[in-house]
């Protein structure tokens, strides 16, 4: 009975728990932001996609303004979206997902919850402006 106690399953555990790493939910290191423009007629006129790094979340205001670059004054913009990918691990285990995450937002404070991290990249901003 003076055997010694073995940790090797610890270190098995551990690997086998790195497999499975992408899909915990983690807070978010990046998000896409879309800038939509229409004119007067309603039509798409330009479209931006940028990836941007999550220095803080919450996003702030001031974070948010310096992101926004729109050619000279001739766009208001009209309204923000956010999406935040919210499924679990288990939903996806039982094929749940739910994609409708679209929220309208104000340009205040906009919080990203925790992403699963191989969907991290369905995150996203989207501004639309529209002609003056």
């Amino acid at each position: 009975m003076n055997e010694p106690l073995s940790w090797d399953w610890i270190d098995q555990f551990t690997q086998i728990d790195k497999l499975y790493e992408d899909f915990y939910k983690a807070e978010n290191e990046y998000i896409y932001v879309t800038f939509i423009y229409i004119d007067h007629e309603n039509q798409i006129e330009k479209v931006c996609k940028n990836v941007h790094i999550l220095e803080s979340n919450p996003l702030s205001k001031e974070q948010m303004n310096k992101w926004i670059h729109h050619p000279g004054d001739e766009y208001t913009l009209l309204t923000i979206l956010q999406y935040n990918y919210l499924s679990s691990p288990e939903d996806i285990q039982k094929g749940k997902q739910d994609m409708n995450n679209w929220k309208v937002m104000e340009k205040s404070t906009i919080y990203f919850d925790k992403t699963i991290q191989m969907f991290q990249d369905l995150n996203e901003l989207l501004f639309i402006f529209r002609r003056s």
